[in-house]
């Protein structure tokens, strides 16, 4: 496996000037550059359930299309109470926002770190936030394994004022052992870090309570715990995130917050997958059996290997040097199917893409266009 840290491989964190942003699911762009019907193209470049939402949700989001016309409400008391009783907090520990990407950028605002160690690969945004308000990254790599590096963590906690983790983490889809995120809390706490850990993807997880560090946040004061209901629930173009923490952290959170932020149909939306228990059941179990299918037809192509994964999508790795992400995705994208080309992420190095766990139809579409490719 080629692993390389950010500019060069010596081992030690680095900073950058800049961060670059990138993201998947451009498919109108695609569409457009190469010719093709958008909604023909087979999109495994974004990490969204393909199994949701439920249709029930659906039929009552076009019921009420006249909410459009009437502001949303204000409290946010529904679905405050629907987050608070799915994760069994209290609902003073939460705030809704538009997307986990906007209470990211909240909690940067409201810290305004000078320094944040961020573990790489991760995603864009946490960099992109910190630089946002003045504020410098420090990037520590990731094991081998794709381990948070523990030793390099605490060494350096001394020079921060925060630090960003996803659980299970993107691009990678694993999850770390809670050992050490443990004991990089309680560290964290006894220098007075504010750690945020975004679960983005933990719904995806069978017996998700058991590797969320959500119920901490009542004992560590200095714990940020952010979820997403874009990525497991599919509702992405609701945009519908949330933050967990402790209430007088919220107190504060909240007053950087513009009112009605989150829109009628998100706040009608998301209490109403929250509660569909046999939605998430069938959903988690057709995702784990598809995610094993897709791992086994990539890893069948002697081109790539695959790293093991809890989410819903695997990080694989191009084999021989034949041929670059950059390349294959550009392959892809003219056949009508989309990867993440993961060069861009800091900590990966050329060969590395990212595959979303989409309809077992689609995998096998991916896999005969694979073996097409002269390699």
């Amino acid at each position: 496996m080629v692993y390389r840290t950010v500019a060069e491989d010596s081992g030690h964190p680095r900073t950058m000037a800049r961060a670059a942003r990138h993201h998947g699911g451009n498919i109108d762009e695609v569409a457009q550059r190469y010719g093709l019907n958008a909604r023909q193209i087979i999109d495994f470049s974004t990490n969204v359930n393909p199994f949701g939402p439920p249709p029930s949700v659906l039929e009552t989001l076009q019921d009420n299309l006249w909410r459009v016309s009437v502001y949303p409400d204000l409290s946010q008391k529904k679905l405050k109470e629907a987050l608070a009783d799915y994760l069994s907090v209290d609902s003073s520990q939460i705030i809704p926002g538009n997307g986990s990407a906007e209470l990211i950028y909240l909690v940067a605002s409201y810290l305004s770190p000078k320094k944040t160690i961020i573990p790489i690969p991760s995603f864009c945004e946490y960099p992109l936030a910190i630089q946002a308000f003045g504020g410098e990254p420090i990037f520590i790599p990731l094991t081998q394994n794709f381990q948070v590096d523990l030793k390099e963590i605490l060494r350096h906690l001394s020079q921060a004022q925060m630090l960003i983790i996803a659980n299970p983490n993107n691009p990678t889809g694993n999850l770390f052992d809670m050992d050490d995120l443990l004991k990089i809390l309680q560290e964290s706490y006894r220098h007075n870090v504010l750690m945020m850990v975004d679960e983005a993807f933990v719904d995806f997880v069978p017996h998700r309570d058991s590797v969320s560090l959500v119920r901490k946040v009542g004992q560590f004061r200095n714990l940020i715990v952010l979820g997403s209901l874009t990525k497991f629930f599919a509702l992405p173009g609701l945009r519908l995130g949330y933050l967990v923490a402790h209430p007088e952290l919220v107190a504060d959170l909240s007053r950087r917050i513009p009112p009605w932020n989150v829109n009628s149909l998100a706040q009608l939306g998301g209490p109403l997958v929250l509660q569909d228990y046999q939605f998430q059941e069938e959903s988690r179990a057709r995702i784990i059996e598809n995610r094993e299918y897709l791992a086994q037809k990539i890893a069948s192509l002697a081109t790539f290997q695959t790293y093991p994964s809890v989410t819903n999508f695997i990080l694989a790795e191009i084999l021989g040097g034949s041929i670059t992400a950059t390349k294959l995705w550009e392959f892809l994208a003219k056949k009508g199917i989309l990867i993440r080309d993961c060069s861009s992420f800091l900590g990966l190095g050329p060969a590395y893409v990212r595959l979303a766990v989409r309809k077992r139809e689609e995998i096998d579409r991916l896999t005969e266009v694979l073996k097409g490719l002269s390699l």
